[in-house]
């Protein structure tokens, strides 16, 4: 039995074709005008400890996932209707992704 190369998906031994698996990161963060009192709440505790040069602090969530996927442009589209329908809350949060080749 040979192990499948890095990023390759084994199929499971089901005789399916093997996919690329992508490493795909998803930062959200509160859109620009959207209280974020955690965000506040860690400002104010940095400026406490005497960082007085710390402006402002947006807290977020990141996301790192395995895709499976023939190509960094089709992970990267299944990520996004994954972020449109339960990732993220469109309304108030905003999010950035970027996909690669798994480490």
């Amino acid at each position: 039995m040979t192990a499948a190369a890095p990023g390759v998906s084994s199929g499971g031994g089901s005789g399916e074709p093997r996919l690329p698996v992508w490493a795909v990161e998803v930062r959200v963060t509160p859109r620009q005008g959207i209280l974020d009192p955690e965000g506040q709440t860690i400002q104010r505790a940095l400026q406490d400890l005497g960082y007085a040069g710390v402006e402002s602090v947006r807290a977020g969530k990141l996301f790192d996932l395995r895709l499976q996927a023939n190509s960094a442009a089709e992970a990267e589209r299944e990520a996004k209707r994954m972020c449109g329908e339960l990732i993220t809350n469109p309304v108030i949060e905003d999010y950035t992704l970027s996909v690669s080749e798994p480490p």
